[in-house]
């Protein structure tokens, strides 16, 4: 019993290594730093498209905007509602 004991003892002792600090991936260092960027760093084209605004239509608080199929998709958190509209802003 001695020599099993012994024997898995020694095993698990130098079963045991370690690997090191060895990687293969590439770590990349990222600048936190929070710094102003200007629009057209961001934009190729910037364009200005006035809504269609009535009482059916106001946008109170927008929150998200969704853009699918040349339809601009509008959510809005102060009227829970979805507002949509084409590309010359009906």
């Amino acid at each position: 019993m001695k020599n099993i004991l012994l024997t898995l003892l020694l095993f698990i002792l130098f079963s045991c290594k370690s690997t090191g600090d060895k990687t293969d991936c590439e770590v990349l260092h990222v600048d936190l730093v929070e710094r102003p960027v200007a629009t057209e760093e961001l934009f190729s084209k910037i364009s200005v498209i006035p809504l269609e605004t009535n009482d059916s239509s106001f946008l109170v608080r927008p929150v998200k905007v969704i853009i699918k199929d040349n339809r601009y998709y509008i959510v809005d958190e102060g009227v829970p509602a979805v507002f949509s509209f084409d590309e010359e802003g009906h």
